[in-house]
């Protein structure tokens, strides 16, 4: 993680932190796998992946002024389902 410290990323000790969507403090930056979590398996770094992956198809999905419907995080609850 020490390559990303320059973007100005919110770190919650040595890991990136996210929300439910991969996203981080960064617009359009999402992080998934060993650098956001303690856990070092391969399971858990796919489905954060596909997690990020569908996080950011719903950034670029719309126009970034239509972006606003998913900074509430009970519609980026709504938004995963």
């Amino acid at each position: 993680t020490e390559i990303f410290e320059n973007l100005g990323l919110n770190f919650i000790g040595k890991f990136i932190a996210v929300d439910e969507l991969m996203r981080t403090n960064v617009e359009g930056v999402f992080a998934a796998g060993d650098i956001v979590t303690p856990y070092q398996l391969a399971a858990v770094a796919a489905a954060q992946g596909a997690l990020a992956a569908h996080g950011a198809y719903l950034f670029i999905r719309d126009p970034y002024w239509k972006q606003e419907h998913l900074k509430d995080q009970k519609d980026v609850k709504r938004q995963i389902l």
